[in-house]
């Protein structure tokens, strides 16, 4: 995974400002946060997506 630690600011488009609906942005937010969870794991693909929407339920957010 890259390093970020050099970035002192992020913005995120949470009502498609930034970037069309179109664009799918948080479909690919949604893949890629599954992801990292089966990778920072080890969980299987589906497990990872479980925990994934469990997170989500629980606290609100998986980022």
């Amino acid at each position: 995974m890259a390093d970020f630690r050099h970035v002192e600011s992020w913005v995120f488009d949470l009502d498609n400002t930034l970037y069309p609906a179109h664009c799918r942005l948080f479909s690919q937010i949604d893949a890629r946060m599954t992801d990292f969870i089966r990778m920072a794991t080890g969980a299987a693909h589906d497990e990872a997506r479980r925990l994934q929407k469990h997170y989500y339920v629980k606290y609100g957010t998986t980022l």
